[in-house]
C-alpha cells in the first residue's frame, strides 16, 4: 500500500475506497509499530498528492486522530506523525519541506481557519500530560517549523493564545524530579523547547509585539513564584 500510495493513480484509488477510513480502525486494533508506521505513510502519500485529498482525509479521521498517532514511544512511529502533520500543513499551504520554500499566500488565506485550528491544536497537546516526552519533542519541533515568518509566520498568534507559558512550562520540567501533575519529558525537551521560545522571539518585529513576549515570560515566572 505504501509503494501504491507513492503513485498518483493508486493513490486515488485508495482514496476512493476510503483508506482513511480503514486506517483509523487498524490503529484501534493493531499493536505492531512497523504495520502502524506503514499506514501513517499510506495517509501522507495520499496527503501529499491533493489539497482536496488532505481536506477529506482530515474530516474524516479529525484532527486529535493525528495528535494520537504521535503519542509513542516508538521513534520511527512518532517521526513518520509528525512528517504526516508537517505534510498536511504543506498541503494547506503551499509549503514543501525544502529548506527554501515559501507559503502560497492565497491558500494560506483560503485555508487559514484550517492551519489555525491545526497549530492551535499542537500548543494545547505540548503540555499535554499524558502523551510521551518523544511525542511532546515532535509537536514543538512542529511549531519550531511553522511559526517563522518565512513558513507561516504564526508566531504572533502563539503568543496570543499563551502559547509562551506552555513553552516555558515544558522548560521548567525536571526530567529527574517527578511528581502528580509532571509531564513525560526526553533529555532533548528542554533544550527544543528553549529554541522555540528564541525562534518566536525573532519573529517578534516591532516594540509592542516584544513587549508582549516579555510581559508573558514575566506573568509565567511571577505566578511560580508566587505558588512556592
Amino acid at each position: 500500500l505504501v509503494a501504491l500510495a507513492r503513485e498518483k493513480a493508486g493513490a486515488e484509488v485508495m482514496f476512493r475506497e476510503k483508506v482513511a477510513q480503514r486506517v483509523g480502525k487498524l490503529f484501534k486494533v493493531e499493536k505492531n509499530d512497523d504495520i502502524l508506521v506503514s499506514a501513517i505513510r499510506v495517509i501522507d502519500d495520499i496527503c501529499v498528492k491533493s489539497l482536496y485529498y488532505t481536506k477529506q482525509i482530515i474530516m474524516e479521521l479529525g484532527i486529535p486522530w493525528f495528535l494520537q498517532i504521535l503519542d509513542s514511544k516508538n521513534e520511527e512511529r512518532v517521526m513518520a506523525a509528525q512528517h504526516c502533520l508537517q505534510v498536511i500543513l504543506n498541503s494547506f499551504s503551499g509549503l514543501t519541506n525544502k529548506e527554501d520554500s515559501k507559503p502560497d499566500q492565497q491558500l494560506c488565506e483560503d485555508n487559514k481557519n484550517e492551519i489555525d485550528t491545526i497549530l492551535t491544536c499542537l500548543v494545547y497537546a505540548s503540555t499535554d500530560r499524558t502523551i510521551t516526552g518523544q511525542a511532546r519533542d515532535a509537536v514543538v519541533e512542529l511549531l519550531i517549523r511553522n511559526v517563522h515568518y518565512k513558513t507561516l509566520s504564526w508566531a504572533e498568534r502563539l503568543v496570543e493564545i499563551k502559547g509562551l507559558h506552555r513553552l516555558m512550562d515544558i522548560c521548567s520540567e525536571l526530567e529527574e524530579f517527578k511528581y502528580e501533575s509532571s509531564m513525560p519529558i526526553t533529555p532533548s525537551s528542554r533544550t527544543i523547547a528553549s529554541v522555540c521560545l528564541a525562534r518566536v522571539y525573532e519573529n517578534m518585529y516591532y516594540d509592542a509585539a516584544r513587549q508582549l513576549f516579555v510581559e508573558q515570560i514575566d506573568e509565567f515566572i511571577k505566578d511560580k513564584q508566587i505558588g512556592r
